[in-house]
């Protein structure tokens, strides 16, 4: 299970590294930046040290920003797909990291994060695309426009919070 889990969270970070330099011209900051997450990925799959996730999800998100601002201010519509990515990495890296320590984990207890993940990935990246997609539509539109959107993405985030709540408050 844990060679599994250590598959899927090293091609997903693939994936997550090498997406930004499909958006902006392959520029060597960009690369250097997806070399060091990618690196860190693997030394947090592999000692199983939360000291080396964080950074490593922050440069993914980093490297995506920049790439974002050298694409010339397009939208990039799948932007939610890549902030569920990042999740979910971060998902998988606990999964593995809990695998490596011993920890005692069941099926069930596998099967119940994954029931109260998933709404919530689910919820927030439908919001999330609903006010990318609202403002992309409306670009250069009143800003009252955007700023629903903005809200609408955030209520669909709250909804998902409240729904983790929820599962959290009967188990």
């Amino acid at each position: 299970m844990r060679w599994l889990l250590s598959a899927a969270a090293s091609l997903l970070g693939i994936v997550l590294g090498l997406y930004p330099l499909t958006l902006a011209p392959p520029i060597t900051p960009l690369i250097i930046m997806a070399v060091v997450a990618l690196t860190l990925l693997g030394l947090a799959l592999s000692t199983a040290w939360w000291l080396f996730a964080g950074p490593c999800v922050a440069i993914l998100i980093l490297e995506y920003a920049s790439a974002l601002v050298l694409a010339s201010g397009n939208v990039d519509l799948l932007s939610p797909a890549v902030a569920v990515g990042y999740l979910v990495l971060l998902e998988l890296i606990d999964a593995v990291r809990a695998l490596v320590r011993q920890a005692p984990v069941r099926r069930s207890v596998l099967k119940k994060m994954g029931n109260d993940t998933v709404p919530a990935i689910v919820i927030g990246a439908i919001g999330a695309f609903c006010a990318l997609l609202a403002s992309s539509i409306v670009s250069g539109g009143h800003p009252l426009l955007l700023a629903i959107a903005a809200a609408a993405g955030l209520g669909a985030v709250a909804f998902a919070v409240a729904l983790a709540r929820r599962a959290l408050s009967t188990s």
